[in-house]
């Protein structure tokens, strides 16, 4: 049977769109190596790149194991960031690839759970809640040209970044964060990557549409618990 014509101009669509993101992505890490040689700083060693680097604020809470497990987060890398993608307005992860998007309920009852509201405000970071001041969106280009700071109306967006190595968070802008992930695959050994659904994402992560097991879910918020727990002042046993 020769082969359906349609199909085969659809598969050549959809491998063209796969190689041209692959190329860009390519295309924006030598940028981000060219413009740090120019300014007389070499390229960091991937596996030593700190988000302090970039700007990113770490915070004085320990993210609670199976954390990353809980948002729907199925990969392997070191560094993965959750917010609402500026795009799309929709709440995923990205460990470098692009925003996968996943259920935002997990994540709205962690953010405002006692225990971690006390080191993240919506005031201070609204797009973390999914809340968004402005309908303008900076483009790629004006967020690596620094244009986006001067654009009417515009505001900072936010992911928090957790190092599952060290279980460490930071707060990072979208721009920062960006940056960041450029200099993890900047050296030789960088990430590899599938497209599922046109996402370019990382191995492990194919069944992102999957919710989250409710066991991790559970354990996510007993181990909050537990730390709000030990934060109360304990009663004391000689008064009545």
């Amino acid at each position: 049977m020769p082969p359906n014509p349609v199909r085969r101009e659809c598969f050549m669509g959809v491998h063209r769109d796969r190689l041209a993101s692959s190329r860009a992505q390519g295309r924006f890490i030598e940028g981000v190596k060219t413009a740090l040689q120019e300014m007389g700083r070499s390229v960091p060693d991937p596996s030593k790149v700190s988000p302090t680097i970039v700007g990113a604020k770490p915070l004085s809470l320990a993210a609670p194991s199976a954390m990353e497990e809980a948002f729907g987060y199925r990969g392997k890398l070191r560094f993965v960031a959750f917010g609402y993608c500026p795009r799309t307005r929709r709440f995923g992860h990205s460990d470098g690839g692009d925003d996968i998007p996943t259920d935002s309920g997990v994540w709205l009852q962690f953010l405002n759970h006692p225990f971690v509201a006390a080191h993240i405000s919506k005031t201070q970071y609204p797009t973390l809640f999914g809340e968004f001041r402005t309908k303008r969106v900076p483009s790629l280009d004006e967020i690596m040209t620094g244009k986006a700071a001067r654009i009417k109306n515009s505001e900072h967006f936010h992911d928090l970044l957790l190092d599952r190595k060290t279980r460490q968070l930071y707060v990072c802008q979208r721009d920062q964060l960006i940056l960041f992930f450029s200099l993890l695959e900047a050296g030789e050994n960088s990430a590899s990557r599938v497209f599922i659904d046109d996402l370019r994402m990382s191995p492990g992560d194919e069944d992102y549409k999957l919710p989250p097991a409710p066991e991790l879910v559970g354990q996510l918020f007993a181990c909050l618990d537990n730390c709000l727990k030990s934060l109360l002042p304990k009663a004391n046993p000689n008064l009545r």
